[in-house]
């Protein structure tokens, strides 16, 4: 099943234009996002999280138009980036208060047990948090909405190696419980990638070169055994 259905995608700005066709992601994938800086990966990111408005566009979330039924895509879907929405200054357990009564699916349980997990004292006003700390912060929030489509902006910039770790098998445990889940990483640390993506996305100048299972590229490109090296590829061919 298709959680992600693009016909196409068009947006311009000064100088730039996303243009993004034809393309299908499947439930239960981990799709990792690479290209350079300026590809419109975060834009593409942004209109499918209906944060940015397209100038064109026709696709479909869990086979429903976004503008049809709001509500429910946005109780389905956890977006995390460096500028996720919460309440900066108030602290962690009163934003937990606030979104435990905004998301249908909502998981205290699962909220505190991560916190612990991820040594996080509630207490703490999100303002106050260093920006790893903050990041994992808004990693348990996404996870604790129990969403069906999980977006991650460079979801691990500015965290330890060891907690990067950690927050990577975590988010691959989150898919593995339910086929019905599907996630999408955008990160420039390749072996963040290599860690947890199936499907690759490699974009340029606004477009979309490859998309693939990893399986597959590396048979293309040969010689090719980590995403590191694939990238390298990817930019020689591209």
């Amino acid at each position: 099943m298709s959680s992600i259905e693009i016909n196409y995608i068009h947006k311009s700005y000064e100088g730039f234009k996303l243009e993004v066709d034809s393309l299908r992601f499947n439930s239960g994938e981990i799709i990792g996002v690479i290209g350079p800086n300026g590809a419109g990966k975060s834009t593409l990111l942004n209109i499918l999280f209906n944060l940015e408005k397209p100038d064109k566009a026709e696709f479909r979330l869990f086979g429903t138009n976004f503008e049809v039924n709001r509500k429910m895509l946005l109780n389905n879907i956890g977006y995390v980036t460096d500028e996720t929405s919460v309440f900066e200054d108030r602290s962690i357990y009163w934003n937990e208060k606030f979104f435990s009564s905004f998301y249908d699916n909502w998981n205290s349980n699962m909220f505190y047990d991560l916190m612990s997990k991820f040594s996080l004292d509630s207490d703490k006003k999100i303002n106050e948090l260093s920006k790893g700390m903050r990041i994992k912060a808004h990693i348990i929030f996404a996870l604790s909405q129990q969403p069906q489509l999980l977006i991650l902006d460079e979801p691990t910039s500015g965290i330890d190696p060891i907690d990067r770790s950690q927050v990577l098998k975590l988010l691959k445990e989150y898919v593995s419980e339910k086929t019905s889940r599907t996630l999408i990483i955008s990160s420039h640390i390749s072996e963040d990638l290599d860690q947890i993506a199936d499907i690759l996305l490699f974009m340029k100048d606004g477009k979309v070169l490859e998309h693939d299972t990893l399986r597959n590229l590396k048979k293309r490109y040969a010689g090719v055994s980590k995403i590191s090296d694939l990238i390298d590829k990817l930019y020689e061919s591209k």
